[in-house]
């Protein structure tokens, strides 16, 4: 898998925009599917949204499951066009979502589908994780990466919620589409998220 120049910057810290894309309610969608149903279903998701955020200069770190996990904005790129591009990827994405994916999926007899999105920016550490000669990674951990998962758990269907780190940073009209959703406690303090519709 090609994590995007990610291995030759291992055992650096970098500032990154982080994007969780989550399908909804899929365990219980494909319960009654066959095996190449179910394989065909992730495929079709997974597989759409590596496309749109490779489109917007963004580049897939792993898939958890049913979800994709990017990240925007190494050091070669400037920020403000990479800020703004993650946002307008993340709204491409509900879209490809609502008008493309769940279409294709209906047509071939597969349950619909809806996604949620997390975004955040933050400090994050690459690390080659694993066991030297059986197997390693080069993987990324840190707050940025913590805070994001947990904004898109706390995002509804077809939503996209993204931190305050994040919000601050857009240079766009698209932070004017944000609304202040709710909170979460972050390092003992309360860490507000926005909506973007």
């Amino acid at each position: 898998m090609n994590k995007g120049g990610l291995p030759i910057l291992e055992n650096k810290q970098l500032e990154l925009v982080v994007l969780y894309a989550d399908l909804v309610g899929s365990t219980k969608s494909v319960k009654n599917l066959d095996p190449n149903q179910v394989r065909r279903f992730y495929t079709i998701f997974l597989n759409e949204m590596t496309y749109v955020i490779n489109d917007f200069g963004g580049r897939i770190l792993k898939y958890v499951g049913d979800c994709v996990i990017g990240f925007f904005g190494l050091p070669s790129v400037g920020w403000i066009p990479q800020i703004d591009n993650s946002v307008l990827c993340a709204l491409i994405m509900q879209k490809v979502m609502t008008y493309s994916i769940s279409p294709i999926a209906q047509s071939e007899g597969l349950p619909p589908m809806s996604c949620r999105i997390g975004m955040d920016y933050g400090e994050v550490q690459v690390v080659n994780i694993g066991v030297k000669g059986i197997y390693t990674e080069v993987d990324v951990f840190g707050d940025a990466m913590n805070i994001a998962k947990k904004i898109c758990d706390e995002a509804q269907s077809r939503e996209i919620l993204i931190g305050k780190n994040l919000w601050q940073l857009i240079y766009t009209s698209y932070k004017m589409r944000c609304q202040k959703k709710k909170s979460l406690v972050r390092n003992g303090d309360s860490y507000d998220l926005y909506s973007l519709s």
